[in-house]
């Protein structure tokens, strides 16, 4: 049990981190896109600093990802990494989740598109997640809410409704990251079962 245990958390990782390498791409032009949306309205410094850190971020997480791929770690520090990953995850949501505040006075039609920008950005993460959903939950819950009470927070008209339906929306991607995870968990263990079989039957033959 142990090992197998450990085998599937092997592939949960690789997994994860096959799907990280992709990431920086699709961040810098969510990211650039509201830079330069925003820049105008809160300063260059302020704009161009935040996209600096939420790329950066995701871009040092794409780069672990990477070396754990070419050289992955021994079975015994598989959990270790994953926690790692989920930590850097959750970091990564809260570095994206602070435009709530460091955009806070832009105007409502800017507010508008970065709030469709970041949930298009936080729904994306599904896919990248979809093996370790615990790096999901984290990333998503500092995506949203911060910016669901941004919207609170202002002057704008329907502020509560749109409150109301981002934090719908983290409940939505939440309990969607949650399903994947159990499809992808269910098929790496018959995988495993099947392989384990296979190299049973190979033995008593």
């Amino acid at each position: 049990p142990e090992a197998a245990r450990r085998a599937i958390d092997a592939e949960r990782l690789r997994l994860v981190c096959r799907q990280t390498v992709r990431a920086p791409l699709g961040v810098l032009v969510a990211a650039g896109f509201i830079t330069v949306m925003m820049a105008p309205h809160v300063g260059a410094a302020a704009a161009w600093g935040w996209c600096a850190a939420a790329v950066g971020l995701w871009s040092l997480r794409a780069a672990v990802a990477a070396r754990l791929l070419a050289q992955p770690p021994a079975g015994e520090h598989v959990g270790r990494w994953i926690r790692v990953l989920v930590a850097a995850a959750t970091a990564s949501g809260a570095v994206a989740g602070s435009s709530a505040w460091v955009f806070f006075d832009a105007p409502p039609l800017e507010w508008a598109l970065m709030t469709m920008v970041l949930c298009a950005w936080s729904a994306g993460g599904i896919a990248v997640s979809a093996a370790l959903p615990a790096a999901f939950y984290g990333l998503v819950t500092l995506f949203l809410a911060p910016l669901s009470i941004g919207w609170l927070a202002t002057e704008m008209p329907l502020r509560v409704p749109v409150a109301g339906l981002l934090l719908f929306f983290l409940f939505y991607l939440i309990i969607s990251a949650r399903d994947g995870a159990a499809l992808v968990a269910r098929a790496l263990r018959v995988g495993f079962e099947n392989l384990t079989r296979v190299a049973d039957f190979q033995l008593e033959n």
